[in-house]
């Protein structure tokens, strides 16, 4: 399920930079689209609450850094860094760490890299590792000189793929040749 708050009417739109106070109001809506869709996933017949990964890309990375709640196997996060810089007040980072988390992230990202001159956080790593330490179930996957949207790579497609078979509990598909 994506819950498509790019279609409200009147929604917000920026370039970056602007203030963390503005990120923020952005952060909260897009914190705010996880309990909604979890509301409407306990309602949809279809819906194995056994079986849910959220995942989230850039702003809605930040919302699945954030996230409280436990009702997930696991959690993928696209393109954000987990750490403080210019689009947070404070990261505020809550994955949990006894579930399985995957981070991918360019490593060249121009938005949360090291290599954004106005990243606002000399000491960046430009990736989740420093929030996810304590979760003996986290893998970090940098993509040399990708850019900000990953999500579609191959590079990112087969990690994803081999997460999901682990948190599901699936097996491999056989090859046929």
């Amino acid at each position: 399920m994506a819950p498509d708050s790019f279609a409200l009417p009147d929604r917000l739109t920026y370039k970056s930079t602007i203030s963390p106070d503005i990120y923020e109001r952005i952060h909260a809506l897009r914190l705010s689209e996880v309990s909604l869709a979890t509301q409407a996933l306990r309602q949809a017949p279809w819906a194995d609450p056994q079986r849910w990964v959220l995942a989230g890309t850039s702003e809605g990375a930040a919302a699945v850094a954030r996230y409280k709640g436990q009702e997930f196997l696991g959690r993928i996060v696209f393109s954000w860094s987990c750490e403080n810089n210019y689009f947070v007040r404070s990261h505020g980072t809550a994955l949990p760490d006894d579930k399985p988390v995957l981070n991918i992230i360019s490593s060249t990202d121009p938005y949360f890299s090291p290599a954004n001159s106005w990243l606002g956080n000399p000491t960046a790593a430009g990736h989740c590792a420093a929030a996810l330490r304590n979760n003996k179930q986290a893998s970090i996957v940098l993509i040399p000189g990708a850019p900000h949207t990953v999500l579609n790579l191959p590079a990112a497609r087969h990690p994803v793929a081999g997460f999901l078979r682990d948190v599901f509990k699936l097996q491999k598909a056989a090859s046929t040749g």
